[in-house]
């Protein structure tokens, strides 16, 4: 699956299945897409993520799984937590 900001900015609020080893796949809502420079014909953008604190998710390459995109592995990086949730990031390029 190739991953642009344009496929993923319109899903912003939507869920996103994140399969993990055991157990059901846990749910994690897109809050955001945050684009970079561009710079030698790649752009690179990062998709932020939060989910629940009864469920964090390990730093990590997980299949995902959305009704509009399909399913694709991703990379997910644990951000930090609050009172409410977990937030994670994803790290992406594309060519331009």
């Amino acid at each position: 699956m190739i991953l642009t900001p344009e496929q993923f900015r319109p899903l912003t609020g939507s869920d996103f299945a994140f399969e993990v080893a055991e157990g059901a796949p846990v749910a994690l809502r897109l809050d955001s897409v945050n684009e970079a420079r561009s710079d030698q014909g790649f752009r690179q953008f990062s998709l932020y993520f939060s989910g629940p604190l009864d469920a964090p998710l390990m730093q990590g390459t997980y299949l995902i799984r959305h009704p509009v995109l399909g399913e694709g592995p991703l990379f997910l990086v644990p951000t930090g937590r609050d009172a409410e949730q977990m937030s994670y990031e994803a790290a992406c390029s594309c060519q331009d």
